[in-house]
């Protein structure tokens, strides 16, 4: 994987100093009314093309974009889709700003791959879809192929219903750090209500931006022969992979940040073979300002192999009035370490979302953050009106360790979520992080707050607490202290952590606290 990054990386950057500082998109004249292109200044008139209803397509040989530089599709106001293909043997190597009139969504297949740089652009009104797939189907059995085209195609008017890829799906690499108006750094972006996808073999998000504030955000990695679905929605488009048998690896990297928070509503679902998460954040939810009861996106991460976030975020957070929503992450084997948070809070009024974790094999908190942060699992209530987040984790193991924990805290006004872990072999629970924080699940009402604690369920042949690990459920504050249920055949309590604490089970009252434990 590091070596085909390094050789995107290379080639971008040979391919930029080969090329002369222009845009270089040039029609292929395969079209009924090819495309036509016309450079004035930095920017390049795309016009023409073929419309069928409120389809138009563009044919093109090549297509790339410098830096600096302006590629603007030129369409009419009532275009609802512009579809355009590269048929010749280059990558798209997109480095300026794309553009286009109105609320028209934008697709653009170039079965070569596509890598987006640092200042890579987007100015259009509705989604964008970037895909290495080998042609688009339509509804009517059409198929707008960009491998062996045709020399003029019989276009239609139907609406878009799937991506087709051929035996070798190539990559897709974004580094887009563009900023917008008020130097913020977005990527790449699309409105509220639009889709942003990318779809293709392996997909590289390195140092780089998505961002659709109140839209979705689809990342899809698709093996060899595989049709994945288009689905229209009144929020952009949704993807579909109920018939795919294989993907891609997907890698978050180098603080790289996938966005859909700011108005709410927008849903993040990544879906590859292996998916890595490392220095990055995936964020939802609400950051202030919406009308209670509205209800943002969920963040979904399917992995048919394994889920590895390393010193990251996850995080579905209401900061403002409304529901956040919920994250749910599905893997063969779910890793978590060095800090990483995965997080449903609610800072502000209304709920948290809900967690729901499913591996099939070892599911495995670890590790404290250079910033002192421990790996942890939490929906929780920070001074904020509603109700905690449940938290459910099935797996065949479940291991915490070097201070790693799972928390329905409320520190508002409200209760906190319930805790339910299933696993089908063993619950292993122990040491200390060198933050000085036992391993443990807890959920607890702490001081100021108002509200009760929730319940902690453990299910699992063997629970192994040790070194200082707890499973606790305490109140500070007014409220009730959850309970706590352990269904296992052993359960083994063996140790002290360095500083004196002893490994336990308990649910108590503390001083200043009104409650029952």
């Amino acid at each position: 994987m590091r070596a085909s990054l390094i050789k995107s990386s290379l080639l971008m950057f040979f391919l930029l100093l080969a090329k002369p500082a222009t845009a270089e998109i040039i029609p292929d004249g395969t079209l009924p009314t090819n495309s036509k292109v016309i450079q004035q200044g930095n920017t390049t008139f795309i016009e023409a093309g073929t419309i069928k209803g409120t389809n138009l397509f563009h044919s093109f040989d090549e297509f790339s974009i410098f830096s600096g530089n302006t590629a603007y599709f030129n369409n009419s106001l009532n275009i609802q889709n512009i579809i355009s293909r590269v048929t010749g043997t280059s990558i798209s190597n997109i480095d300026g700003l794309i553009r286009a009139n109105g609320n028209s969504n934008l697709f653009l297949l170039n079965p070569n791959g596509i890598i987006f740089g640092q200042n890579a652009k987007l100015d259009i009104g509705g989604s964008f879809i970037g895909t290495s797939a080998n042609s688009m189907k339509f509804n009517d059995g059409f198929e707008f192929k960009a491998t062996n085209s045709e020399s003029t195609p019989l276009l239609t008017v139907s609406t878009p219903i799937g991506l087709q890829f051929g035996a070798n799906p190539e990559h897709i690499t974004n580094f887009s750090r563009a900023t917008n108006q008020n130097d913020e750094i977005i990527g790449l972006s699309v409105p509220s209500r639009a889709t942003l996808a990318l779809v293709g073999g392996q997909l590289v998000i390195d140092g780089g931006n998505l961002t659709a504030p109140g839209g979705n955000i689809e990342l899809g990695a698709i093996s060899a022969n595989n049709t994945v679905n288009l689905i229209p929605t009144n929020f952009g488009w949704k993807l579909g992979y109920e018939n795919i048998s294989g993907f891609q690896d997907i890698r978050v990297i180098n603080n790289a940040t996938v966005a859909s928070n700011f108005n709410g509503r927008g849903n993040i679902t990544i879906t590859g073979n292996n998916i890595d998460i490392l220095s990055s954040r995936i964020q939802a939810g609400i950051n202030s300002g919406l009308q209670l009861n509205n209800q943002p996106g969920d963040i979904a991460l399917n992995s048919q192999g394994n889920i590895i976030v390393d010193a990251g975020v996850i995080t579905n957070q209401v900061d403002g009035i409304g529901n956040a929503g919920n994250i749910k992450l599905t893997a063969q084997s779910l890793v978590l370490n060095n800090g990483t948070e995965v997080t449903a809070n609610n800072l502000g009024e209304g709920n948290a979302g809900n967690i729901n974790i499913k591996a099939t094999d070892t599911i495995s908190l670890s590790g404290v953050a250079t910033n002192g942060s421990s790996t942890v699992i939490g929906a929780n209530l920070f001074g904020a009106k509603g109700n905690g987040g449940e938290i459910t984790v099935i797996g065949a193991n479940l291991s915490l360790f070097d201070g790693a924990t799972i928390t329905t805290h409320t520190l508002g006004e409200g209760n906190a979520g319930n805790i339910e872990v299933n696993a089908s072999n063993n619950i292993n629970i122990t040491g200390l992080g060198s933050n000085g924080f036992t391993s443990g699940i807890g959920s607890q009402v702490f001081p100021e707050a108002v509200g009760n604690g929730g319940q902690i369920v453990l299910n699992a042949p063997m629970v192994t607490l040790s070194d200082g690990a707890n499973v606790v459920a305490h109140t500070f504050g007014q409220g009730n202290a959850g309970s706590i249920e352990i269904n296992a055949q052993k359960v083994f309590l063996d140790g002290l952590a360095s500083n004196g604490e002893s490994s336990g089970i308990g649910s108590a009252v503390f001083e200043n606290g009104k409650g029952n434990a």
